[in-house]
């Protein structure tokens, strides 16, 4: 080869890493750029998720709270009819009473009569 090729060889070798160092400085200066965005990122994205963790707690509780609340609403339903039913038999009871009463009385009166 001739001495012209080979310092065009050398040139371009220089150059190509003369250019790979600096694209390697860029690279670098950009990874770390995006290492500091993506670090500040996922902490914003950890506290939102520690938040929305939070929310979902409160929502169980919320949730729980529902179902007791339920659950006495249908103890009270059913102690409601409980306490109807025994009023309506009460109340049954007491008219045939009076009904009983109303005809020993006419039979009194008009034993009396008689």
């Amino acid at each position: 080869m001739s001495s012209d090729a080979t310092n065009y060889k050398r040139k371009r070798n220089l150059s190509e890493d003369t250019c790979s160092d600096e694209y390697e400085d860029i690279i670098c200066d950009l990874a770390h750029l995006n290492f500091a965005n993506n670090n500040k990122m996922l902490t914003e994205i950890y506290k939102k998720i520690s938040i929305l963790e939070k929310k979902m707690d409160n929502f169980d509780k919320i949730h729980i709270k529902m179902e007791i609340l339920q659950k006495n609403i249908d103890k009270i339903f059913v102690e409601k009819n409980y306490v109807i039913d025994s009023l309506k038999d009460e109340i049954k009871g007491l008219r045939d009473e009076i009904k009983y009463s109303s005809a020993n009385k006419s039979h009194d009166n008009s034993s009396y009569f008689y």
